[in-house]
């Protein structure tokens, strides 16, 4: 509870300048991508890093997600095409923090 008084949260005009800016900043850029042939574990993550998830029915937009470090994806066992966006950022920000914490 109360989670969201402890992170940053940004309202931006412009996604592709702020991405590089951010980039610039030495940030690494994950996005996920059901797409993607890399998957979550395959990567090596920083401590600086913006994640971002796209929604379930349209993903990342092609720009944004050309723009990033690394697409990644997330295995699926069965036949559904993609998870909910809140389930895949709670995967993903899991996976960074354990790889992370394992350095």
């Amino acid at each position: 509870m109360g989670s969201i008084l402890n992170i940053n949260i940004y309202f931006i005009d412009n996604e592709l300048i702020f991405i590089d800016n951010l980039k610039n900043e030495d940030y690494q850029i994950i996005a996920t991508a059901a797409t993607s042939k890399t998957s979550y574990n395959a990567v090596d993550y920083g401590k600086k890093i913006v994640l971002i998830v796209g929604n379930e029915g349209s993903g990342i937009d092609d720009m944004i997600l050309s723009k990033a470090n690394y697409s990644v994806n997330i295995p699926i066992d069965g036949t559904a095409e993609s998870l909910n966006a809140g389930i895949a950022a709670g995967i993903m920000m899991y996976k960074i923090k354990e790889k992370i914490e394992s350095k």
